[in-house]
């Protein structure tokens, strides 16, 4: 419905008229509204522990007087809350006095208590104070008998221009039970203020030739760090989809983050976003049975640093409770750039006993991965697979490589010991398009202890794996198969590639680990020379005669083709010795031809020397009587 048309409904329903009026402005002026919850470590509560006397007039209990409360609605939704009460405060004291305050940049802010029906006391009175502007509010006002829903403690919407504020809430009662001093209560469940949405980088585009791909980092793998190590304890489970699974964690025992003493874990990565995830609450279940306290952490890249809920994000994940919890993330960064990731504990060690705990399960990043242009599956071409056993690689040093055999076929292993100050390494370069390293079955590499590996291709795209961890969340009904330790994909078919896998070294412990090879699988494909086109079809008349078109109509006329095949008889190719043959017969030829000719012109001589010119007969023929010269014609 149209704000113009609220000017009836405004006088029914004020409530909702504000509300929607506040949220019309809001939207209009491309303002956000923030949720900071009770546990966010933005939220500082004070002080961090009291004291309830004893008989004797001296401290009997030291406890942390802001309590953690939990609750489910009927919706299955968890929140959680802080609550405190009278007993033991000093309203009069600056540092005794129970409070909490919270620093923001906004032009308005809400404060909401928790529920009615989870207080532990009546509420009582608390004292709101916004940039030294102070105002006392009676808790008992605010709420009913009864109710299931957060209560608006108290509100400012207009505080102007987008400007840095400090808000604080100090609870003003000290009641202990005794006689007309009934104990109160006051709480806090979350606050909601506005501000100007911050500028986010837009999201990072991947030049030509490259790809962006996920990389995961068990809690487990090399390039993970501890710090101090020996605080950090890493726990093994039973995982829901893979036999075992491994986190770290640490307590606040020994944490001082005042001092700059903290529990961190850190690491170095070049990607455009990253993903940190933490233990699944079935995870948690096997270190700490009783309700688990999450320690707030910060998330620092390079010297940002960004102030985690970890409480209220276990709160909000509405997954399987087997299923690793997504803690954090965070976008707009360039892979091209090594950025530092520090997670630190924010907190430190209680006077009161209460141990909080932090968490690490594994983070994931997006980074730049080469990638070719070329389009799969390629015109004409044939794929192939190659396999390559580890003993046809180049393996350092040689000597050291021993041949197993395992119950699925042999393969390569060399222990972590040292040569000339190297650790054991292979190579092996090959034309493809992807590669995949295969490890020993895990029925041959069982209850060993694997070393990680620094996998490089092309020496300039590298990786640490994890070689253990995979061998830990292999089922066993694949026992029997090669391990896939290391792939990729999407490189240039035509070009020769380099692969290099050395061991790393375990300077935090001197076990003995072991490096294994079964093979490498290469990914080809061949491209056959394409056929040579036919000859174009030489030009060729026709009688057949042609429509004319009409000046006035559109030609109807046909185009006649014709096609005219002819056949190529390719000539026989003679070597050197037939034409030598072929001049020596035209010369026996010849020769013959002018000896028949000599002999044919003397014989024709002869014969005209002894014929008579006359018709008279030849002298040696004899003589012709009279008797018969009668009977003889004359000769013409």
């Amino acid at each position: 419905m149209p704000f113009r048309h609220l000017d009836l409904a405004m006088w029914r329903w004020p409530l909702v008229y504000i509300v929607l009026t506040y949220l019309h402005t809001v939207a209009r002026a491309g303002l956000v509204n923030v949720t900071v919850h009770s546990t966010n470590p933005q939220i500082q509560y004070a002080p961090e522990t009291s004291c309830r006397g004893n008989k004797a007039g001296g401290c009997g209990v030291r406890f942390e007087p802001w309590e953690l409360t939990t609750y489910t609605t009927v919706h299955n939704r968890r929140y959680s809350f802080h609550q405190v009460d009278s007993w033991g405060n000093e309203p009069s004291s600056e540092t005794m006095r129970r409070r909490f305050s919270f620093r923001f940049t906004g032009s308005a802010i809400y404060v909401y208590g928790a529920p009615r029906d989870y207080l532990n006391y009546p509420p009582g009175r608390h004292e709101i104070c916004l940039d030294g502007n102070c105002e006392v509010v009676n808790g008992g006002d605010k709420y009913e008998s009864s109710g299931t829903e957060p209560v608006l403690l108290w509100s400012s919407g207009d505080l102007g221009s987008n400007h840095a504020h400090l808000l604080e809430l100090r609870f003003l009662d000290n009641g202990n039970g005794w006689g007309w001093w009934p104990m109160t209560g006051t709480s806090f469940q979350h606050l909601v203020y506005t501000t100007e949405p911050t500028k986010e980088p837009p999201p990072y585009r991947p030049a030509n030739g490259t790809a962006l791909a996920n990389v995961t980092l068990h809690d487990t793998n090399y390039a993970i760090q501890y710090e101090p190590r020996e605080i950090w304890k890493q726990s093994t489970f039973s995982a829901l989809n893979k036999p075992k699974d491994t986190f770290h964690y640490s307590s606040s025992e020994g944490s001082h983050p005042d001092s700059g003493s903290f529990h961190q874990v850190s690491f170095e990565m070049q990607g455009a976003a990253i993903y940190l995830y933490g233990a699944s609450d079935d995870a948690l279940r096997t270190i700490e049975p009783k309700p688990y306290i999450h320690a707030p952490i910060d998330v620092c890249l390079d010297d940002e640093c960004h102030p985690i809920d970890v409480h209220q994000a276990y709160l909000d994940s509405t997954d399987d409770e087997h299923l690793p919890i997504l803690l954090w993330s965070y976008s707009g960064l360039y892979p091209e750039k090594t950025t530092f990731v520090h997670i630190r504990m924010l907190s430190g060690e209680s006077a009161a006993g209460v141990v909080r705990r932090s968490n690490f399960e594994r983070v994931v990043y997006t980074e730049l991965r080469p990638m070719s242009p070329i389009v799969h599956p390629i015109e004409r071409g044939i794929y192939h697979k190659k396999r390559v056993l580890y003993d046809a690689v180049d393996r350092f040093p040689l000597f050291r490589w021993r041949i197993e055999a395992g119950a699925s076929g042999s393969y390569g292993s060399v222990l972590n010991e040292k040569w000339y100050g190297k650790l054991p390494q292979w190579s092996y370069s090959a034309q493809g398009y992807g590669f995949r390293i295969y490890g020993p079955p895990l029925e041959s590499m069982r209850n060993l202890n694997h070393a990680a590996q620094r996998i490089c291709l092309n020496q300039n795209y590298c990786h640490y794996i994890d070689v253990g961890h995979i061998y830990m969340s292999i089922p066993n009904s694949y026992e029997d198969l090669p391990v896939l330790i290391w792939s990729i994909d999407g490189l240039d078919p035509f070009t020769k590639h380099s692969i290099t896998a050395e061991m790393v070294d375990h300077f935090y412990d001197q076990d003995k680990r072991v490096m294994a090879l079964s093979h490498v699988e290469t990914l080809w494909v061949e491209v056959p020379a394409a056929p040579p086109p036919p000859p174009p079809p030489k030009p060729s008349t026709s009688n057949t005669p042609t429509k004319t078109a009409s000046p006035t109509q559109p030609s109807t006329a046909q185009p006649t083709t014709t096609t005219v095949f002819v056949t190529l008889i390719p000539q026989p190719d003679h070597g050197t010795g037939y034409h030598v043959l072929l001049i020596f017969t035209g010369i026996a030829i010849c020769v013959i031809a002018l000896l028949f000719g000599y002999f044919s012109s003397h014989h024709l001589h002869r014969v005209r020397h002894y014929m008579p010119l006359n018709g008279e007969p030849h002298p040696n023929y004899g003589t012709v009587g009279e008797e018969n010269a009668s009977e003889q014609p004359p000769r013409a």
